[in-house]
């Protein structure tokens, strides 16, 4: 029966022919391989020749070539595609339309222009609430009238223009010539009205003509 474990008998399919089954010899290792075929065996796929190439006497791969090359042997391929597919008519444009131009300050001033002036002023007031708020908060001391009047710079009238000696005191005119001042600015007023028509610089002159 060992004897038997260890060879495959041919014939019918056994129990003892299982390779997984066999058991190696006594002193020798399991084979764990395949024979090879003998020198004259040719590995690869079998080349199926062309019935009308035989016919015209193509043997060599050079022959098959040249054949292939001026014959169309191959089947073409055929692509199918799952989407739908639509007739365009061939005049057909694809993409979308330029739309015309406008002018951006045109375009700002209808569409965004107070909008946009309104948020500049905003911006510029919320800039100056921070710039403020963060000078107060690094100054480090409170606000008092020391402070204050220490940093008050008081206005200094300009100084008056130059005046001959005898106008710098109340000078007088050497004639006065209206009954009192009521009737000097009742004057006053009816030749600046009368001015208009005048000529000169200050409407002093004759009338101007027509």
């Amino acid at each position: 029966m060992a004897a038997k474990a260890t060879q495959i008998i041919p014939g019918v399919l056994r129990e003892t022919s299982n390779p997984l089954l066999l058991k190696a010899d006594i002193g020798k290792p399991s084979k764990c391989g395949y024979k090879l075929p003998d020198s004259n065996f040719t590995y690869g796929k079998i080349n199926q020749r062309n019935g009308i190439g035989t016919v015209d006497g193509l043997i060599t791969a050079k022959d098959f070539s040249k054949y292939q090359l001026n014959n169309e042997c191959f089947k073409k391929k055929v692509h199918h595609s799952t989407r739908n597919k639509i007739s365009l008519p061939p005049d057909v444009v694809f993409g979308v339309p330029t739309k015309a131009s406008l002018p951006i300050n045109i375009f700002e001033h209808k569409e965004y222009g107070y909008t946009q002036e309104e948020q500049q002023l905003h911006l510029a007031k919320l800039c100056n609430d921070r710039k403020s708020e963060i000078s107060k908060r690094h100054r480090g001391y409170s606000e008092t009238r020391t402070s204050f009047l220490r940093r008050h710079k008081p206005s200094v009238d300009p100084p008056p223009l130059w005046q001959m000696p005898k106008f710098q005191k109340n000078a007088l005119p050497a004639l006065d010539t209206f009954r009192n001042e009521a009737a000097r600015e009742k004057a006053f007023q009816k030749h600046q009205t009368d001015s208009i028509a005048r000529t000169g610089l200050f409407g002093h002159g004759t009338y101007k003509g027509a």
